[in-house]
């Protein structure tokens, strides 16, 4: 390796871009893992995706278990069920990763029956 191919880093440059975790905002993390996407806590954090994963990691924060949304589960204009996804893989025994590919326009294409599943919002 020649002398000009390595690169120097300067460790004492100042990321002005990065802003240190609160307190407040990792009691959120904790109090929302099993409520909301990353994508949502990052919303309202005002962080990346990638930073929540980070802080996630970092702080040895896992999901438990599968978020408890609810969920409509139709096949064409016909309604089957509504529930989580635990409760509907149950019901129409199939694995939640299919309920899963329901709810994307790309995978609904993909399935042979009709399939359509829809997130149902708090208000």
């Amino acid at each position: 390796m020649r002398s000009e191919d390595i690169k120097y880093i300067d460790h004492n440059k100042v990321h002005t871009k990065r802003r240190l975790w609160t307190d407040e905002e990792d009691y959120f993390l904790e109090d929302n893992l099993n409520k909301l996407t990353n994508r949502e806590m990052a919303e309202r954090l005002n962080r990346s995706v990638k930073a929540i994963k980070t802080r996630l990691s970092l702080r040895g924060l896992r999901r438990n278990t599968v978020c408890e949304r609810v969920y409509a589960l139709y096949d064409g204009d016909d309604f089957i069920a509504i529930g989580s996804l635990k409760e509907l893989a149950e019901r129409t025994d199939k694995k939640i990763d299919t309920l899963r590919a329901y709810a994307t326009r790309s995978g609904a294409k993909r399935m042979k029956k009709g399939y359509c599943l829809l997130l149902l919002e708090d208000d």
